[in-house]
């Protein structure tokens, strides 16, 4: 488990409720308190590109997986314009039905935005698949050393995810992207067979 954090964190989750829902409720009243989102974390990303070993050559441009950031998450809008800059090639997703679908957001194709029922912003294009995306950075609400993931419970990233090659088997390297509190020793709910694991954690302030 690779584990990028330029700060320990404290465990804020001290109970152990017996329901995803409980932990969840828990989650997001303790990250409602964090003051700032804005986080600029691309250097944590660089980082974790150097774990692809041969699967990326030397210098080659990252293709990463990302979301639009929601609410008080990790803001990725930084993230997103620097590596698009840089010339990397950035992926968002959409919903589709019960999954998701991952549009090119490069500066050629400027896709258009629309909102979803969740209240999310979303791109709107053909879907680009995730096939040679390097890294997947997935939102979470908190994870475990061991790569548990808490999500915000539609299950979408599962699905989605499930449907990919593990890293270990030339897949894309899967990072929860949290902040340092909402970084666990041990789940504290129950764990599913569908629950995909992360590869690696970004943790940020």
């Amino acid at each position: 488990m690779v584990h990028v954090s330029d700060a320990s964190g404290s465990n804020v989750f001290q109970l152990r409720p017996s329901t995803k829902a409980a932990t969840r409720k828990n989650a997001r009243a303790k990250r409602a308190k964090v003051t700032t989102n804005k986080v600029v974390f691309t250097p944590q990303v660089y980082r974790l590109a150097r774990k692809l070993g041969r699967r990326r050559a030397t210098g080659a441009p990252l293709r990463v997986a990302s979301y639009a950031s929601y609410g008080n998450e990790p803001y990725t809008g930084h993230l997103h314009a620097e590596l698009l800059t840089a010339g990397h090639a950035i992926l968002l997703p959409r919903m589709v039905d019960d999954g998701l679908a991952w549009v090119d957001m490069s500066i050629e194709a400027e896709p258009e935005f629309a909102v979803n029922s969740y209240g999310i912003r979303e791109p709107q294009g053909p879907d680009a698949g995730l096939a040679g995306v390097h890294m997947v950075l997935v939102p979470a609400l908190a994870v475990t050393h061991a790569g548990d993931r808490l999500g915000q419970g539609g299950g979408f990233y599962d699905r989605a995810l499930a449907q990919v090659p593990r890293f270990a088997d030339r897949g894309p390297l899967l990072v929860a992207v949290v902040y340092a509190h909402e970084v666990l020793d041990e789940p504290t709910w129950p764990t599913e067979p569908h629950d995909i694991r992360m590869d690696a954690i970004l943790a940020v302030e």
